[in-house]
């Protein structure tokens, strides 16, 4: 698993709601993205509210 960003999530946990395919997790108020789950739908970075969540150039 990848870290979304560690000097920008506040671990709010609205990307984990958003993701449909349970690749997005928070620990210790840090989002990981599991990179062979996510489709990269986009909906998670759409939703951040601190807009931290890139995904890779396809």
């Amino acid at each position: 698993m990848g870290n979304v960003c560690s000097a920008g999530c506040i671990g709010c946990m609205l990307c984990t709601k958003q993701c449909e395919f349970d690749a997005i997790h928070v620990e210790n108020n840090l989002a990981h993205i599991d990179y062979s789950k996510c489709t990269q739908c986009g909906k998670c970075a759409e939703k951040c509210p601190v807009k931290v969540i890139t995904l890779p150039k396809a």
